[in-house]
């Protein structure tokens, strides 16, 4: 009868355990710290559901909550910025900043998702999200610069790479936090995106305008050589991006005097059509 060595038998407890050392702990973090953006970032696409207007905080404090927050994942992405910076990464550093990014985003998240559009306004509730939204997809993309450089020491990585991820994120969140950041309520949403509107209304104005003055000074002249006409942008208009004739000129001006002058006198005037917390598109 035939017997086994007992050290081939037990051979397997004699490997050496596997050691998990500081750098995979980090990486481990920041690949939560991703996950949780892309919960986020999901999240943000799923319908929202209205709940009853006694369970949820008043807008104020839904607008210092959401501010506080944006705030601390300002100052959490500069020290893992800071810890991670490629050419000299503090492992250990990085550890409790990128704990903290993915607890504040997905709590800045269910504030964003808070706003609801019915009882606070849909304009409000729109910008809201959409700013949260834009500030969780800078912060993933951040995070994934710092997993390729940790997880692939030979990838085409630019230097400064991270700086410029890390300066999207404190961008983002600088101009939420500003005099014209976040709105406070419905009102102010609106007013924000009829001026928004307006500036391209005029944009638009002046570029035909000029275009009116071209056709006008040229008589309606001849058509531009063949090939020197740009995708402007104007044949969805019904005006070509020729030169016009006369009876585009007659429709180019009939476009041009037909401003708006409800919307010019109201954001003058700092009237509005809308109640706070009415659901305004």
């Amino acid at each position: 009868m035939e017997h086994r060595d007992l050290g081939q038998s037990i051979n397997i407890s004699k490997r050496k355990p596997t050691l998990i050392t500081l750098p995979d702990v980090a990486i481990a973090e920041l690949r939560n710290s991703s996950a949780a953006c892309t919960a986020a970032l999901t999240a943000f696409t799923e319908p929202s559901t209205s709940q009853p207007s006694s369970s949820l905080p008043a807008l104020p404090v839904l607008h210092k909550d959401l501010i506080s927050l944006i705030t601390l994942i300002y100052a959490s992405t500069t020290r893992l910025a800071i810890s991670l910076k490629p050419s000299s990464p503090t492992w250990s550093a990085s550890l409790t900043p990128s704990k903290e990014l993915a607890r504040n985003v997905l709590a800045a998240t269910t504030c964003a998702c808070l706003y609801d559009g019915r009882m606070h306004g849909e304009t409000l509730a729109k910008e809201i999200k959409g700013t949260v939204k834009d500030v969780v997809g800078a912060v993933r993309d951040l995070v994934q610069t710092f997993l390729a450089i940790a997880t692939s020491p030979d990838i085409d990585e630019p230097q400064n790479e991270y700086l410029i991820k890390a300066g999207t994120v404190h961008d983002l969140i600088e101009r939420a936090r500003g005099p014209d950041g976040i709105s406070k309520d419905n009102l102010i949403a609106v007013r924000k995106k009829w001026a928004e509107d307006k500036a391209v209304m005029d944009d638009a104005l002046k570029e035909m305008g000029e275009m009116i003055e071209e056709a006008e000074a040229d008589d309606g002249g001849e058509e531009e050589a063949e090939g020197e006409s740009d995708e402007d942008g104007w044949d969805e208009l019904g005006l070509s991006s020729k030169k016009m004739d006369k009876h585009e000129l007659k429709r180019a001006k009939a476009v041009s005097n037909s401003k708006n002058p409800v919307m010019n006198s109201m954001l003058m005037s700092g009237g509005c059509p809308c109640r706070i917390g009415a659901p305004v598109a």
